[in-house]
């Protein structure tokens, strides 16, 4: 995941082996809600959370849950969206190739997670 500021430069990266995972589906869900964990510790601003999943964006706008194998993980997802003003829209793939490269990364790191943090001023 990468968190940007309102001028596109990033802010924090992050990305993480996942030892158990069923699917993908699962995989985007869990770096969905890691990600937000993070901008949330890390930044106090007005969050929009972009994925290349267009599944996550529909189930996570839904009312309803219609993915029962992940419906804790998706009702934490709204639940962390609902702290600031929530906003989860999609983005195509091509557009997402700052996240694609940190995922390929995680399968290939011998440590189990990276995080990098690019603070120029703690205002955020």
């Amino acid at each position: 995941m990468i968190v940007r500021d309102h001028n596109g430069e990033i802010l924090l990266s992050s990305c993480r082996q996942l030892l158990s995972c069923k699917d993908p589906l699962g995989a985007e869900l869990s770096a969905v809600m890691e990600g937000l964990s993070l901008a949330l510790h890390w930044c106090n601003k007005h969050l929009i959370t972009e994925t290349d999943c267009l599944e996550i964006v529909s189930l996570l706008n839904s009312k309803e849950i219609y993915c029962l194998a992940y419906a804790m993980m998706i009702e934490e997802i709204k639940t962390l969206l609902k702290v600031r003003q929530p906003c989860i829209t999609h983005v195509m793939k091509c557009q997402n190739t700052g996240s694609q490269f940190l995922a390929n990364y995680a399968s290939r790191i011998s440590s189990r997670t990276a995080v990098w943090l690019v603070f120029a001023q703690r205002d955020y």
